[in-house]
């Protein structure tokens, strides 16, 4: 959930990326395995909530 700013979630579905813009108040839940990562168009608060277990990283 974007508490303040303004982020797209860009996700990674079926080999594209699917772009989700974020507003104050607006939230997205990226579906178990998918590969995403964010753009930030501006600075703000961000409320994530992730299980930890099984967590992965892509490095860039």
């Amino acid at each position: 959930m974007l508490v303040s700013g303004q982020v797209d979630l860009v996700q990674e579905l079926d080999g594209q990326p699917h772009t989700v813009e974020l507003h104050p108040g607006h939230a997205a839940v990226n579906p178990r395995g998918v590969w995403h990562t964010a753009t930030v168009h501006e600075p703000g608060i961000a409320l994530f909530v992730t299980p930890g277990r099984d967590t992965e990283h892509r490095p860039r």
